[in-house]
């Protein structure tokens, strides 16, 4: 999928609610969820289950599961920033 963002690839996992993209950002693989209101973001290990780090934000009501495009690329973005923010704080290690 093409987007804006340096250093990010993803693909949309499905269509309908919940939104669901699998990527890699810096490399990393990463796998976006968004459903009940809740993103989370897992972020390397394995992303879905067991990821070494997570990005994990309340953003909608009780029943929201759906985006925009821009949303996702709104939120994709402010994972991949703490989530380049948290390695940065570790010396460059998660």
């Amino acid at each position: 999928m093409t987007t804006s963002l340096t250093g990010v690839t993803y693909t949309p996992t499905c269509t309908a609610c919940p939104v669901q993209l699998d990527g890699h950002a810096d490399g990393v693989p990463f796998y976006y969820r968004y459903r009940f209101g809740w993103l989370t973001v897992g972020f390397g290990g394995e992303p879905v289950d067991a990821p070494e780090w997570e990005y994990s934000a309340r953003i909608g009501g009780p029943w929201d599961g759906s985006m925009t495009d821009d949303e996702v690329e709104e939120w994709l973005a402010a994972a991949v920033e703490a989530r380049r923010a948290h390695v940065a704080a570790q010396g460059g290690r998660l």
